[in-house]
């Protein structure tokens, strides 16, 4: 058995990873990746972090995971209400529980859906957390007391402040652009920092990290990092901005030399992405076209989005600003890029009936196809799949009816607007289901490229490298083809019964698991401020 690494960047794609390589501002990635196997990693049927994380470290698909979005919807007699997905709401048992069950040792750090923490054979710190609960997010809980010890611990650097992060997704001034890098640059460092501390003091069988400064750089700079998008004759404002990018990457690729330097000689190392990222352009407000076409009514204190951008905190509860008496199809959040349907629950009741449910679904889905660009006669919508056809599993019901994927591979708006199509100023970093995936190591191949892996099969990767048994419930593969014949040979893959699950499909979450109302109302800030709500 070798120990292993997993070392996450959230967002990161080869269309900005290739260029930094050759450029030499990545030089321990590009020797890193010639010397191994590299592929496409293909995310989730939505390319979002709140699916995309707890899919891959559980080699479960969301429909069977139970989280698909950041939020998740209840439905009432007024309407849907929601709450933050967390470590309660996912239905499928992790690789960090699976290898301590293997009698290995886990330490995991910044994974989304991590919180309350479940008790591992390790350690273990949820990302995306307010910094004011990092505290909770700790297991085990003396922990923290550590973390608080090292030399450039600051809780609301390394978690999440509100204030800090609403800045790159409202815009920000030129100004603003080098102090706001700056700050993802140290939250960076501590993070690498709190993992050199845990590796030097208490190695452990699996480490794993994910690094989410890549993602926050693209949604804002994408214009300054992509080729293709920086101007031929830039100002000192766009180059300087594009150096100080440029200076992340460089200090991430340090981070990245020192955890493997620090895993020793003999470990695996897998490097991978939830998604990658491209360009977006336009805003296409769906609950916009809804209205339009007498899906969904909004109630008369619902105002029109004065800015361009879908990621805007500007509302309390989407909720609030939909007649739910009137409305038959609704969007809540960006994020979930979905669509779901106001079913009636008795011949009483507002909504669509059952016996209608599925005449009604193929409309709209015909018409949101038909839907047009005015300039340019070219649809808006690219696809749309129904939850069965996108989110299969015992989870199904919990999905969006509908899923959407536009043909700028952008996020949708949830806000209303005079018109349901706008074209962006500037082009801003937006999610692609195409990620990366290169991993280096004993018995792995080198100098492949290999075809693409979906995300799923990241999971049955890493507890191969373990020598741990895969579940056979697992629904990502072990791909074979990039390790040499030999080593498979001597080292035979193992398959495994799953547990009796404790959590039945549709079951509140374990009940060791305790819950602060403060903070989830915190994370509710964070996600609106992020974008991911509206």
């Amino acid at each position: 058995m070798s120990r292993t690494l997993l070392l996450g960047l959230d967002g990161a794609t080869f269309s900005i990873l290739d260029p930094l390589m050759e450029t030499g501002v990545m030089p321990f990635l590009k020797a890193f990746a010639a010397d191994g196997v590299r592929a496409e990693l293909l995310s989730t049927p939505n390319p979002q972090t709140a699916q995309a994380w707890p899919s891959m470290i559980t080699g479960r698909s969301p429909g069977n995971s139970g989280i698909f979005d950041f939020v998740r919807f209840e439905s009432r007699k007024d309407g849907p209400y929601l709450t933050v997905t967390d470590s309660r709401d996912l239905r499928s048992e992790t690789i960090w529980s699976i290898a301590g069950r293997g009698n290995r040792t886990v330490t995991t750090l910044n994974f989304y859906g991590m919180h309350p923490p479940r008790p591992i054979p390790g350690y273990s710190v949820s990302g995306f957390i307010p910094f004011r609960h990092l505290k909770s997010a700790v297991y085990p809980p003396d922990l923290y007391d550590r973390m608080k010890a090292l030399p450039s611990f600051n809780a609301k650097e390394l978690a999440m402040d509100l204030d800090l992060e609403k800045k790159c997704i409202n815009g920000l001034p030129q100004e603003e652009y080098e102090g706001w890098i700056a700050l993802h640059m140290r939250r960076e460092q501590q993070w690498f920092e709190l993992l050199r501390h845990l590796m030097l003091s208490d190695p452990t069988d699996l480490t794993a990290i994910v690094f989410d400064g890549v993602d926050k750089l693209q949604h804002l700079c994408w214009r300054f990092l992509d080729p293709a998008l920086f101007p031929s004759s830039p100002s000192n404002w766009e180059t300087h901005v594009r150096k100080l990018c440029l200076d992340y990457f460089r200090q991430l690729d340090g981070f990245l030399s020192e955890i493997v330097r620090l895993g020793g000689g003999d470990q695996r190392t897998l490097l991978v992405s939830d998604h990658g990222f491209g360009a977006s352009t336009e805003v296409f407000y769906v609950n916009v076209w809804l209205h339009d076409h007498g899906y969904l009514h909004w109630t008369e204190n619902n105002a029109l989005d004065a800015g361009e951008s879908l990621m805007v905190n500007r509302m309390k509860n989407q909720v609030l600003f939909l007649d739910w008496k009137k409305t038959a199809a609704y969007a809540l959040t960006p994020s979930s890029n979905g669509i779901f349907i106001n079913c009636a629950k008795d011949d009483n009741a507002s909504g669509v009936r059952p016996d209608q449910y599925e005449e009604f679904r193929m409309r709209l889905i015909e018409s949101l196809l038909d839907f047009k660009d005015p300039l340019t006669g070219e649809p808006v919508v690219k696809q749309v799949r129904t939850r069965e056809q996108a989110y299969p599993g015992i989870q199904t019901q919990l999905a969006p009816d509908l899923l959407l994927t536009l043909r700028d591979g952008g996020f949708v708006s949830v806000l209303n607007s005079e018109c349901p199509l706008k074209q962006r100023s500037e082009p801003v970093g937006t999610h692609r289901p195409e990620g990366i995936f290169i991993a280096r190591g004993a018995g792995i191949k080198s100098r492949m490229a290999a075809g693409p892996l979906s995300i799923l099969d990241v999971a049955p990767t890493v507890l191969f490298s373990l020598d741990v048994p895969i579940p056979e419930d697992f629904e990502g593969r072990l791909p074979t083809h990039i390790f040499a014949q030999s080593f498979l040979a001597a080292h035979p893959p193992r398959s495994a019964q799953p547990p009796q699950r404790a959590m039945a499909a549709g079951a509140p979450a374990a009940a060791q698991v305790g819950s602060d109302d403060l903070a989830e109302a915190a994370i509710f800030d964070q996600l609106k401020a992020l974008g991911y709500i509206e």
